[in-house]
């Protein structure tokens, strides 16, 4: 894209090479997946019954969410400077 809005005319590689040797790394996103709508209704559900559980229910609960959840079906990549996550 950055090639196309640049107008310049080289190449694809060429490109790639100079945002490298600049510090810049190439990035991919993560593939994760979409929940279907029974799958959240059936979340909502579980969350509003935990939700009438007295406070000391709470204090023997430990909560960990591995869940990937994908907005877009395809991989999108991106630039970040060398320093950045």
């Amino acid at each position: 894209m950055l090639i196309e809005e640049s107008k310049v005319n080289f190449s694809k590689t060429y490109g790639w090479n100079v945002l490298q040797d600049n510090g810049f790394r190439c990035k991919t996103q993560s593939v994760k997946w979409s929940l279907l709508p029974t799958q959240k209704e059936a979340r909502l559900k579980w969350a509003k019954e935990l939700i009438k559980k007295p406070e000391e229910f709470w204090h023997r609960v430990i909560f960990t969410d591995e869940t990937k959840v994908q907005f877009k079906s395809t991989k999108e990549r991106y630039w970040v400077n060398g320093e950045e996550r």
